[in-house]
């Protein structure tokens, strides 16, 4: 697991380093603070972070509304704004470029992290809502489990939780929920069904072996079509009659072989 790296852009130094407390306190990494629209270009674009913060007011040629435009230009990011105005048409700009969430100054830390939860979903179901997504590959609206981009952004007792897809081993189904099994070797639930997380992970490396299994492909070590079982990561795990076919032309995908 890693954590989720969000940056911060502001100009009131106050504001900054308040943000940057709060986030380190609820397990995030946050990036700056950085004061104006240039740095935060070359920051978005050098490391590439999981969600951003950004002031509407903030000073000089470019304010929070136009550098979120140039923002998600450059690639699709939840994005909250931070405001001390809350007359309507500020709201209507700001939501008018994808604004996920909003702060109001003064904040306290409950803020932030229900704001972070809360544009991380949102994100998510903007995804799942594409019309540019294949019907049978967007992921389902989550409501406590959130799959976005190259990670899962899990929720557990103290927030959220980021977990890369590289670290992903298997998806196993239990009676009320399905368990992810890293490769450190912690198992962490999911409340979602097998199906719903099969349909999540749809695009990635990820392929459904037996109805009580989805495996990270990119972990497969071995596969007996005999015996009917897998190799994930020095575990052996049972390969449904009905998945052979469907894992064999996803290897053919992977290794970029074709048919």
């Amino acid at each position: 697991m890693s954590k989720i790296q969000i940056l911060i852009v502001e100009d009131e130094r106050l504001y900054g380093d308040l943000l940057c407390e709060y986030l380190e306190e609820l397990g995030h990494e946050p990036l700056g603070p950085v004061p104006t629209a240039a740095q935060a270009v070359a920051l978005f674009e050098a490391l590439k972070p999981d969600l951003v913060l950004l002031d509407i007011g903030l000073r000089g040629p470019v304010d929070g509304v136009e550098l979120a435009r140039q923002l998600s230009s450059r690639q699709p990011v939840p994005l909250i704004f931070i405001t001390a105005f809350t007359d309507r048409p500020t709201f209507e700009r700001a939501r008018a470029v994808g604004a996920l969430a909003f702060i109001t100054k003064p904040f306290s830390q409950h803020t932030v992290q229900n704001a972070v939860e809360l544009a991380l979903l949102n994100f998510a179901r903007q995804a799942a809502s594409s019309p540019e997504s294949e019907p049978l590959t967007r992921p389902p609206a989550w409501e406590q489990d959130v799959l976005v981009r190259d990670a899962f952004f899990l929720k557990d007792r103290e927030g959220l939780v980021k977990v890369p897809y590289s670290e992903a081993l298997y998806i196993e189904a239990g009676e009320k929920y399905c368990v992810l099994v890293l490769a450190s070797g912690h198992r962490y639930p999911l409340r979602m069904s097998l199906r719903d997380a099969a349909r999540g992970l749809a695009g990635q490396d990820f392929v459904q072996v037996h109805r009580a299994y989805v495996i990270n492909a990119r972990h497969l070590e071995g596969l007996d079509p005999v015996g009917y079982t897998v190799q994930v990561a020095g575990r052996t795990l049972p390969l449904g009659r009905s998945h052979k076919d469907e894992l064999l032309r996803r290897l053919n995908l992977i290794d970029g072989q074709g048919g």
